[in-house]
């Protein structure tokens, strides 16, 4: 579902689309290619609130703005970041250039914030694809045996500490091209997945 700003008139693409998680990749991709800018919406209701309750759709945006992400609030109110089709696209080159290429992705972050939206982004912007695990990552094994060329996850260090000592996940892991870890610190030395 999306839902549409009021643009103010001579500038049509100035309102902001507030963009549920399933129309997140293809409206991701339509602003990235010049199209509206896009802001998606937590899906959990007070998130959500708090979200909206932030967002301006109806106001004029910065010029070049591709997306407003809304941050989790961990230090007060949430706010809006505003992201521009550039700075997405520059951080999506030096990640490929950094990993040796395009390749699907696995999304198992939030998609309405930051890492899990640059996980759409890359797919988006490499001609890729980009396919949901659960956040607990139960599903990986299959959700990675899915995914084409190289292979890439990007997860957080809870995530990842909880993974490493269930096999099945670590052999998961480990099958990837590589795994990026964000937003804290990464677990001890010596809980590195299996490379066999």
């Amino acid at each position: 579902m999306q839902h549409e700003g009021s643009a103010p008139p001579g500038r049509p693409d100035a309102g902001l689309r507030l963009v549920d998680a399933a129309d997140l990749p293809a409206a991701l991709a339509e602003a990235l290619a010049g199209g509206p800018a896009v802001a998606p919406l937590p899906p959990a209701p007070l998130e959500r609130q708090q979200a909206l309750a932030m967002l301006t759709p109806d106001e004029p945006l910065e010029p070049g703005t591709a997306v407003v992400v809304s941050t989790s609030g961990s230090t007060g109110r949430p706010k809006g970041v505003l992201l521009s089709a550039d700075a997405v696209a520059a951080s999506v080159r030096a990640t490929h250039e950094r990993l040796g290429g395009p390749g699907d992705w696995v999304l198992a972050l939030p998609a309405h914030y930051v890492a899990g939206l640059m996980v759409l982004a890359r797919a988006a912007l490499g001609g890729t694809r980009a396919l949901r695990a659960a956040p607990d990552l139960a599903d990986l094994p299959a959700v990675a045996s899915a995914t084409e060329g190289r292979r890439y996850l990007s997860l957080v260090p809870t995530q990842l500490a909880r993974a490493l000592p269930q096999p099945p996940l670590a052999r998961a892991l480990a099958a990837f091209d590589a795994v990026l870890v964000g937003g804290g610190v990464r677990p001890a030395s010596g809980s590195s997945p299996p490379t066999g």
